[in-house]
């Protein structure tokens, strides 16, 4: 059955319980009203009885003209009601007793006013007359009685079906509930079924599977679910294959292009050192270019050797117990060398720091990158301000400049591999664009944190912790996210695009040239001649 069908249904049956309960009250509360009023006029005819009664004895004992007066308008009143009461089926048999020893009394009682108004009947007849009016009105009396005895009993019976109906309607109202609830749950119980499976599915828990059986729109919907999971489990796996591949092939070729590279620097340096021969200025100028790209493609080649080994969890390190403090006065006084023609000044404000087991030279790499950054991009005749402390568990760093800054669109890719704030392929200050993403590396493999803080041409503070504790189970850091893979694409794409259109150029540049050197040659033709 459909989803909608379900609530279709249950809809229905509510809506219908509800109709036909309300019209059941509503009739009910209209039967207690008459059944109330038909009372409380059997009250009446009762209480008109019981006046008359009163009346009566007042009369005999005190024969007066007021008397005789107000026992024939009760007399009346207790007729008009008896014709009242004549509608109702229930009370006929009643009635019509009720009227005859209405009529007999009010002969009876006429009689005894009669007489006792003429003065010349026996004393026996009065006796005889009185005894009759107190026998008739003792039985219109015992009539009455019975009527209100009947009148009451139809009350509590109309109460009782009452009572009945507004149980009768809890217990529907709770059967409404319930069938609601049966509804919503089959619905509200696959769904939570399912969003725990996706949350699953983001932690990347592609094996989690959802068992829906509600012969419905949900249970498709989970079918689906499932086959996605599955399919996803299986691209998960096809990138883990290839992820394993590339780092592989990375280890590889870096550690393949780096073996001829040490020869090549001792060759390259023997020449600059005439080891082979004198050299001119012109000949060690263009060999020390050679070196200095050489060295370049060395230091790219480390940089690939770190990241693959962060990539596949075999970063290494040397832990020692010592205090840091000495090895970042070393650091800091090295890296005031570094372009030196910028004239930046390095402000120190660390304490002391306690003795920990920690690899050094893996903290000073990472610091000596941040202030390579930092250097590179401040303004000359600027300030880095460099801190360490201890925090909790942890050490904290942070290295602040007032230099670029760093744009809103570039900070969630500053950590990406390649990546750099001017762009892949119009780089001003040069540089693999690694470092940031081998920091990342280091930190995130030893569960520290690493991130920063930056407004557009006021400065940057970057900030990483190093824990007192070490850890010794190097776990792989992936250090481009799936969405980063995505922009990266889009950035090889943009590459792309320049570099044709840099070719473009250059062919451009070449024509020109070729159109130069032949205006040349005209030029020596003319002169010749």
């Amino acid at each position: 059955m459909k989803l909608r069908n379900k609530m279709m249904i249950s809809m229905f049956i509510s809506i219908g319980l509800l109709i036909i309960l309300s019209f059941i009250l509503y009739s009910t509360y209209q039967e207690i009203t008459k059944t109330i009023e038909k009372g409380n006029l059997a009250k009446e005819i009762v209480t008109n009885v019981i006046e008359l009664s009163v009346i009566r004895t007042d009369y005999l004992l005190y024969p007066e003209e007021r008397a005789k007066t107000q026992w024939f308008l009760v007399y009346d009143s207790l007729g008009k009601n008896i014709k009242k009461a004549e509608k109702e089926k229930e009370w006929v048999h009643i009635l019509k007793d009720i009227g005859q020893k209405y009529d007999e009394l009010k002969s009876v009682f006429s009689e005894l006013v009669n007489y006792k108004e003429g003065a010349n009947e026996p004393k026996e007849l009065e006796a005889g007359l009185v005894e009759k009016v107190l026998i008739k009105s003792q039985e219109i009396i015992f009539i009455a009685n019975s009527l209100h005895d009947l009148a009451h009993a139809q009350i509590q019976s109309a109460f009782k079906q009452m009572i009945i109906l507004i149980i009768g309607f809890i217990v529907a109202s709770i059967i409404i509930i319930i069938n609601s609830f049966i509804i919503l749950n089959s619905i509200l119980k696959p769904i939570a079924q399912l969003h725990k499976a996706t949350e699953e599915l983001e932690k990347r828990n592609f094996d989690v599977k959802v068992d829906i059986k509600t012969n419905d729109e949900l249970e498709q919907l989970g079918k689906a679910f499932n086959k996605t999971a599955e399919a996803l489990g299986k691209v998960e796996e096809e990138l883990k294959q290839i992820d394993k591949t590339k780092t592989e092939f990375l280890s590889i070729t870096s550690h393949e292009l780096r073996s001829p590279m040490t020869p090549m620097k001792a060759q390259l340096q023997m020449l600059l050192e005439d080891y082979f021969g004198k050299l001119n200025d012109k000949q060690k100028e263009s060999l020390d270019i050679v070196l200095r790209n050489t060295n370049r493609l060395d230091n790219l080649i480390k940089d690939l050797l770190e990241i693959s080994r962060i990539g596949a969890g075999r970063l290494r390190f040397n832990f020692m117990k010592t205090s840091l403090n000495s090895y970042i006065d070393t650091t800091i006084n090295e890296m005031k060398g570094f372009m030196p023609e910028k004239k930046i000044k390095l402000e120190q404000k660390t304490e002391k720091l306690p003795v920990i087991e920690v690899d050094p030279d893996r903290v000073m790499q990472i610091l000596r990158n941040l202030l390579n950054n930092a250097i590179k991009f401040s303004k000359d005749n600027g300030k880095i301000e460099i801190s360490a402390q201890k925090k909790g568990n942890f050490i904290l760093f942070s290295i602040k400049d007032y230099g670029e800054g760093i744009a809103d669109n570039k900070k969630e890719r500053i950590f990406e591999p390649f990546f750099q704030g001017e762009g892949m392929y119009q780089r001003k200050f040069g540089g693999t664009g690694l470092g940031l993403t081998i920091c990342k590396g280091i930190v995130e493999s030893q569960k520290g944190k690493i991130w920063f803080e930056s407004k557009k041409g006021i400065g940057t503070t970057f900030y990483f912790t190093i824990p007192l504790v070490p850890v010794r189970e190097i776990k792989t850091i992936k250090l481009i996210r799936r969405e980063e893979r995505v922009k990266g694409r889009e950035t090889l794409a943009t590459g792309r695009e320049e570099r044709v259109k840099g070719r473009e150029t250059l062919a451009t540049g070449r024509e020109e040239r070729v159109k130069g050197r032949e205006g040349i040659k005209n030029k020596k033709k003319v002169r010749e001649r």
